[in-house]
């Protein structure tokens, strides 16, 4: 059994437990769930309703958006969970977030949102992952401007080593 299987196999039976024994209260949770094989750069993964994390190139090209493939987990009792699959290539970075991030919101009630989170990350092209995570999360803050945060904030980079 491999761990894409058992991975699959937990969320089924997570999605089914909060689906028939929670739903009336409708309870759901988003997920990004992957594993990495640091050696090839493979990643399989599952993308049950979370923003969709992005695979940055080092260099000029564009991001790619890993999709959802799955409805959040509570949604719907026998939700199948399909794995996904793509490669990191030697520097590049995967950056995954939660809603908080993009829907944080400044003092005049506008949320920082996905093209400025966009042009943060394009403009940091090739910046060590914890220094990445420290700039986007100061850049978060200083936008917010002391506005009470509604949702939690979540980020989580990888880098790939060149």
């Amino acid at each position: 059994m491999t761990a894409e299987d058992v991975l699959a196999g937990v969320l089924w039976f997570t999605n089914d437990y909060i689906a028939t024994e929670h739903g009336a209260s409708n309870m759901f949770i988003t997920v990004f769930y992957g594993v990495l094989e640091p050696a090839t750069g493979a990643l399989s993964y599952v993308n049950a309703g979370h923003n969709p994390p992005l695979v940055f190139p080092i260099g000029d090209g564009p991001a790619r958006e890993l999709a959802s493939s799955a409805l959040p987990l509570g949604i719907v009792s026998g939700q199948i969970y399909e794995i996904g699959q793509t490669t990191l290539a030697p520097g590049e970075q995967l950056i995954s977030f939660s809603d908080g991030i993009t829907e944080a919101m400044n003092i005049a009630g506008e949320p920082y949102g996905d093209q400025q989170l966009l042009d943060v990350l394009r403009a940091h092209i090739g910046t060590p992952a914890p220094n990445l995570v420290e700039t986007i999360t100061q850049l978060v803050d200083e936008y917010a401007a002391g506005a009470p945060q509604a949702d939690d904030m979540t980020l989580l980079i990888i880098q790939r080593q060149a």
